[in-house]
C-alpha cells in the first residue's frame, strides 16, 4: 500500500506531463467504495457462530452435531437473526420480525439504511456494527431497550431522539452500537 501511494505522488517528477495531482482525491475515494464493496461480508454471524460452536463443544465434545466436527451449523442457527445491510449509492428499508435477535453488521457509503427492530426481541446483550461513510443509518427501537453507543464519529454524528422520560429500561436487553460514522449520521428513534 505504501509503495502504491508513494508510486502515485512520484508519477509526476518520472513524467511531469501527466498532471496525477489532480486526481489524488478520486483516487482516494475510489479505492474506498472497492474496499468496501469487496470486503468479506457476515463478520458477526461468524463471530457468533464460533462463539455458539465453541460454547457447544464445551457443554458437548464428542456430539455428532458439533459444527466443528461436522461442518454443520447448529439447530437453532436463523439467518433470520441477524441483520447484514449494505447500501452503496441507495437506500434500504429493513424490518427485523425475529424473536431471537442477535445483531449484524449496518454498511452506508454514500447511502442510507432504515432498520426497524420494533418487532424483535431478544436477551441480554447484543452488538450491531455500524458503518456510516457519508451516509446514515436510522434505527428504530423499542423504548424499554437500552441502546449503548460504541460509535466512533468523525465529522458525523450519533442522535438519540428516543423519549425516555418515565419509560423503565430493561437491563436484560442491551443493544450496542459499535463501529465508525465518518462524515454521516446515525438516528436513534423509538415509537
Amino acid at each position: 500500500m505504501f509503495l502504491l501511494v508513494g508510486g502515485l505522488f512520484l508519477t509526476n517528477q518520472i513524467n511531469p506531463s501527466l498532471h496525477l495531482e489532480r486526481y489524488i482525491w478520486p483516487i482516494i475515494l475510489i479505492s474506498i467504495g472497492i474496499g468496501f464493496i469487496l470486503r468479506p461480508r457476515h463478520r458477526q454471524w461468524r463471530r457468533w457462530r464460533g462463539y455458539h460452536s465453541n460454547d457447544q463443544m464445551r457443554q458437548e465434545p464428542d456430539s455428532p452435531a458439533n459444527p466443528e466436527t461436522t461442518g454443520t451449523l447448529p439447530n437453532d442457527y436463523d439467518r433470520r437473526d441477524f441483520i447484514d445491510v449494505t447500501a452503496v449509492f441507495g437506500g434500504v428499508k429493513k424490518n427485523v420480525l425475529s424473536k431471537s435477535f442477535k445483531g449484524g453488521d449496518i454498511t452506508s457509503f454514500m447511502g442510507g439504511s432504515e432498520i426497524d427492530l420494533t418487532q424483535s426481541d431478544f436477551t441480554g446483550k447484543i452488538i450491531i456494527d455500524v458503518t456510516n461513510i457519508f451516509g446514515g443509518t436510522k434505527m428504530i427501537v423499542p423504548p424499554t431497550w437500552d441502546v449503548q453507543n460504541d460509535i466512533t464519529a468523525i465529522f458525523g454524528g450519533v442522535d438519540d431522539k428516543r423519549q425516555i422520560n418515565g419509560v423503565t429500561l430493561d437491563p436484560n436487553k442491551v443493544l450496542v452500537l459499535d463501529g465508525t460514522c465518518m462524515f454521516g449520521g446515525i438516528e436513534i428513534r423509538s415509537f
